[in-house]
């Protein structure tokens, strides 16, 4: 079973809630009671994340997380690494197979597929 997790009225900032309850024409919805959602755990699973440097001469091997549905890598472990420069290429292996990545700027890689 997956886990969820649940946003309430109580969650949400006053002007969040100021504006939610304008929305809903004047009242809560009862969502103090009922969750306003409920977010499932995604999918994930665990994916080799691999960063070369220095002209190919350091590759940094990492595990992170890949949600399949979104085609997002997310959670990459942080490792002690040796000093490096300059950035080569990022990918990750999945199922065996290398696929390139893009940045999403938010911590967060988009697979290129």
């Amino acid at each position: 079973m997956k886990e969820q997790f649940e946003i309430y009225w109580n969650d949400l900032t006053l002007d969040c809630q100021e504006r939610l309850r304008e929305f809903l024409g004047g009242n809560n919805g009862n969502y103090d009671v009922f969750p306003i959602t409920a977010i499932s755990d995604p999918a994930a699973v665990q994916i080799i994340f691999v960063s070369v440097w220095d002209d190919g001469n350091s590759e940094i091997a990492t595990q992170a997380w890949y949600d399949p549905e979104m085609d997002i890598v997310f959670g990459i472990d942080a490792v002690d690494a040796p000093e490096v420069d300059n950035l080569v290429e990022q990918y990750v292996i999945i199922d065996d197979q290398k696929y390139s990545i893009e940045d999403n700027e938010d911590g967060t890689y988009t697979v290129i597929k």
